[in-house]
């Protein structure tokens, strides 16, 4: 399932979960649900899953346990914060690089809709976008047209070669949209 569509069916979940549940509760109780709302939507997936950190090629045990991966492609962490902290965004990139895996969802279910209270965080979408356009075609074009003719998809990718591991926040937009903006908190 590609990443996209899975992230808006993970989504669709919590909001399910906290629709059902409401907010102000522990993390652990929207975990048990956000788990049975997966299994009800026929995703696969599994919770706290142990990675296995290594440092310079020495096992170094288990690194973290993820909260849930989903479809074995996208790691969720669930919070019940207040305030979700820069450290919480951090924490998830690492989660994201030391796994391997390009896509993770931070949502904090103390967000009154748990949609504002949801983070993408991206690792190394950099490297998808240099494989499809080489350095010389990059830079060979003047930057005038070489924005001309770009897709949405390609300004985004170059936008995030600003800063790799960017954060990106999803905002609601009437009618349903799906917009991301990068976060600078």
């Amino acid at each position: 399932m590609e990443n996209q569509i899975l992230s808006r069916s993970i989504i669709g979940a919590a909001v399910e979960v906290q629709r059902v549940l409401g907010h102000g509760l522990l993390e652990r109780a929207y975990a048990a649900a956000f788990a049975r709302e997966l299994e009800l939507q026929g995703l696969s997936f599994a919770r706290e899953v142990p990675i296995h950190t290594n440092y310079k090629d020495t096992p170094i045990g288990v690194g973290y346990r993820a909260d849930f991966i989903v479809e074995s492609s996208v790691i969720v962490e669930l919070k019940a914060v207040d305030t979700l902290l820069v450290t919480h965004k951090a924490q998830l990139l690492s989660y994201l690089r030391l796994s391997n895996l390009k896509l993770g969802l931070l949502i904090n279910f103390n967000e009154f809709q748990v949609t504002r209270g949801v983070h993408r965080v991206v690792n190394n979408l950099w490297s998808a976008f240099s494989a499809r356009f080489p350095r010389f075609l990059r830079t060979a074009v003047p930057p005038s047209r070489r924005n001309a003719h770009e897709t949405p998809d390609d300004r985004q990718l170059r936008q995030l070669h600003l800063q790799p591991g960017a954060v990106l926040r999803r905002t609601g937009r009437a009618g349903g949209g799906v917009s991301q903006r990068r976060d600078h908190g």
